[in-house]
């Protein structure tokens, strides 16, 4: 786990295909690409993905280069990052799920 972690933090970028695997490079903050080239083009990306600030796409090859020559910066998007990660990564911690389903239970009832 903390392995992963790191090696996300010290990433330049991270580039998948749609998969759920990606949210988490995505909760770290970390630049992700996303290909829409073929046969990549067929896949679809979920909300989560679409509305991540620190994502970038290429439909081309020659897209992908200049990415990759430019080192392509996304800017400073951390304000950005940190919203989205507080609207998809839902209260924490995962162990208190169960409490936090019991109480909203109950007030309903």
């Amino acid at each position: 786990k903390d392995e992963l972690k790191t090696y996300l933090l010290n990433s330049i970028y991270v580039i998948s295909e749609a998969s759920s695997i990606m949210s988490i490079a995505c909760l770290t903050g970390v630049p992700v690409i996303t290909p829409t080239i073929k046969p990549f083009s067929s896949k679809k990306y979920g909300s989560l993905i679409n509305s991540y600030p620190n994502r970038l796409s290429f439909n081309s090859f020659k897209e992908f280069e200049k990415i990759i020559k430019n080192n392509h910066s996304l800017g400073e998007k951390t304000l950005e990052i940190e919203k989205w990660i507080d609207q998809f990564a839902g209260p924490l911690p995962p162990s208190d799920f169960s409490k936090r389903v019991l109480n909203i239970v109950q007030s309903i009832i």
